[in-house]
């Protein structure tokens, strides 16, 4: 009796890999797509990220408003980042808002980049209705 068992459990029923593999590749597809998008939204986030920190930095030894801004579109060519996405601010040590070319050694640049991000897939409405749609990256130097 236990070798009839044995010998039922190994037969192969016609189609049943098929129906198997239908129930899982829906799975398998989403888990692969899902990897793969959110891979390429922390792509384009660490991306803005380092152009930001990077144009900080150029602004802090002596950058142009101008060399700023074509660096991060430079920087960030995949993605469509405009002038109006980026925000550069001067700050004397008080805190106080300087005029754009007021760069005094001492003083504070803030470079601030909005992205709207890029998606692969249909997950994007999953990020819009979460408002999570963009990216704003924000890097502080002092000016020397």
């Amino acid at each position: 009796m236990n070798t009839t068992l044995a010998h039922t459990m190994r037969q192969r029923r016609p189609g049943q890999e098929l129906v198997e593999f239908t129930l899982v590749i829906p799975l398998l597809f989403t888990m692969i797509f899902g990897i793969i998008e959110l891979s390429f939204v922390f792509y384009q986030d660490h991306t803005v990220q380092t152009a930001c920190r990077l144009a900080a930095r150029q602004g802090a030894v002596g950058a142009t408003d101008a060399a700023i801004r074509t660096f991060v579109k430079g920087f960030c060519t995949n993605f469509s980042i405009s002038d109006a996405n980026i925000v550069i601010t001067v700050f004397d040590s008080s805190g106080t808002v300087q005029s754009a070319g007021d760069r005094t050694s001492g003083n504070d640049i803030n470079v601030q980049v909005t992205h709207k991000l890029m998606f692969l897939t249909m997950i994007q409405t999953f990020f819009q209705r979460a408002n999570l749609s963009t990216v704003t990256a924000s890097s502080q130097f002092v000016i020397e």
